[in-house]
């Protein structure tokens, strides 16, 4: 499951990458470019969450919010993720736990 995140998220963001030139408004275009550059660097900081193939905790969360941590997908990751639900491939299980 945690491959098949990944590579979906990042499917996602590069393709954000691509539309973005079809946008009219500069203004728009730079808020979306800072916003897809903001998306991949979270992503990027979330990647180490799979040092163990079966470890259900994400390892930035753990090293942030000590040894509780968070499950993988953790808060952040879902919140990235939720996005981009009504892209094809999403995935219920990798959106929000909360309806907030």
């Amino acid at each position: 499951m945690t491959n098949d995140l990944v590579e979906w998220l990042t499917v996602c963001i590069v393709t954000d990458t691509r539309l973005l030139p079809a946008i009219i408004s500069v203004n728009l275009s730079r808020r979306l470019s800072l916003e897809i550059a903001r998306n991949r660097r979270i992503l990027e900081r979330h990647l180490s969450c799979e040092i163990v193939p079966g470890d259900p905790f994400c390892a930035r969360c753990t090293e942030t919010y000590g040894p509780v941590g968070q499950s993988w997908p953790c808060d952040e990751i879902r919140d990235l993720t939720s996005v981009y639900a009504d892209r094809p491939g999403y995935r219920p299980e990798w959106g929000p736990t909360d309806a907030g």
